[in-house]
C-alpha cells in the first residue's frame, strides 16, 4: 500500500513541477516513516534508464537504521536490567512491610 502511494505521489509531483524540458526529468521520492523509495522517470529518461537499472540502484541503497543494531541491543539490555532492579526493590520493600515490626509481639515484664 505504501509503495503504491509513493508511486502515485512521486509521479504526480514530478508532473506538476515540470522541472525538465520535454519530459526528461527524474524525481526520487523517499519516505522515512513508510520506508518507501520510488523513482519517477519522464518519458525521455525512461529510454536511457531501464527499470532494472533503477531497481538495482534502489535496492542497493536500501534502508539504513538511524542507529546501529548493536546500540539498540545494548540499550534494551540496560533497560531490562534496570526494570529487574526496580522489580526486585519493590518486592523487597513489600516483604519488609508485610513482615512488620516483631518487637510489638513481645511484652516486657515489669517488677512491682
Amino acid at each position: 500500500m505504501a509503495r503504491l502511494a509513493a508511486e502515485t505521489f512521486a509521479d504526480t509531483l514530478r508532473t506538476r513541477q515540470s522541472r525538465g524540458q520535454c519530459d526528461d526529468d527524474v524525481l526520487i521520492f523517499v519516505s522515512a516513516d513508510d520506508k518507501a523509495v520510488w523513482t519517477s522517470l519522464g518519458l525521455v529518461t525512461k529510454r536511457y534508464l531501464s527499470d532494472d537499472a533503477v531497481n538495482a540502484v534502489t535496492s542497493r541503497a536500501g534502508w539504513k537504521w538511524p542507529i546501529p543494531l548493536w546500540s539498540v541491543i545494548a540499550i534494551c539490555a540496560v533497560l531490562l536490567v534496570l526494570l529487574l532492579a526496580v522489580l526486585a526493590f519493590a518486592i523487597y520493600r513489600c516483604v519488609m512491610y508485610c513482615k512488620g515490626n516483631r518487637r510489638a509481639e513481645y511484652i516486657m515484664g515489669t517488677r512491682m
